[in-house]
């Protein structure tokens, strides 16, 4: 079991403001991992929101996870999880997180994993200053997606959103499927409990904007960089089906 505690933390030059030498700090071995969970609500004042955290880790053998939760009952959530290259090594970053609450509140969560084949002995992450602000929109261009939003034109070879994309190979995922939806097509995802996840991943037509790709996922994330924000909608739980309006929805 992780061990869990607050005190000091290294401070390495330039902090920049992103620690004040006192924060939080996981210990793990291989095979173990730690889910901290806020015990309760933080209400907003505008759903477009940035969380954040100062993060310091011993080695890049960890997976880090921060989640905002907007509905803990039916599983609405964003999140990013750096890992490898993307792990601040023996310095503070910060990960950001930008995302569209479906709700007036959300509860913030960290999630450090230490794999169980990690070539590590052990892995200490240092946490500090976890933020949540409003989102400052710098640019107001549109992001149009290289797929119909609606799945109303979604072939039967579901053509443009990419089943099941960017999961580990040889492992058993769900099966991704067209439905009866709003007014026209929707998407089914479902899973058994022997397969890891079943999910679509959509690109947009706008490279170089702060991500190059707005993608929607059940369960499992794709790897972002930390340092740029990530724009995360919502995860559905196993067996919802996905519907969707005619109009897009807004970024």
């Amino acid at each position: 079991m992780s061990i869990i505690e607050t005190g000091p933390v290294p401070i390495e030059e330039p902090a920049s403001g992103l620690t004040d030498g006192w924060g939080m700090r996981v210990h793990l071995l291989p095979g173990q991992g730690t889910f901290l969970l806020g015990n309760e609500a933080v209400g907003l004042s505008d759903p477009s929101i940035e969380i954040s955290v100062s993060t310091n880790c011993s080695n890049d053998a960890v997976e880090l996870g921060l989640i905002a939760i907007a509905d803990l009952q039916d599983g609405n959530y964003g999140y990013i999880n750096p890992t490898k290259s993307e792990i601040p090594v023996q310095q503070w970053e910060q990960i950001r997180l930008a995302y569209d609450s479906p709700a007036l509140s959300i509860v913030p969560a960290l999630q450090v994993v230490l794999p169980e084949n990690a070539e590590v002995s052990s892995a200490t992450v240092y946490f500090d200053r976890l933020e949540i602000k409003p989102l400052k929109i710098l640019y107001k261009n549109p992001i149009t997606m290289k797929v119909d939003t609606t799945f109303d034109t979604v072939n039967e070879s579901l053509d443009g959103i990419n089943p099941n994309a960017y999961l580990p190979q040889e492992t058993a995922v769900g099966d991704v499927s067209l439905t009866d939806g709003m007014n026209g097509k929707g998407i089914q995802l479902q899973i058994t409990p022997d397969q890891l996840a079943a999910r679509i991943v959509m690109e947009s037509n706008m490279p170089g904007t702060a991500r190059d790709d707005t993608r929607r996922i059940l369960h499992q994330p794709e790897r972002r960089r930390k340092w740029e924000p990530s724009f995360c909608h919502y995860g559905w739980r196993a067996k919802y089906r996905l519907f969707t309006q005619n109009e897009p929805p807004s970024n």
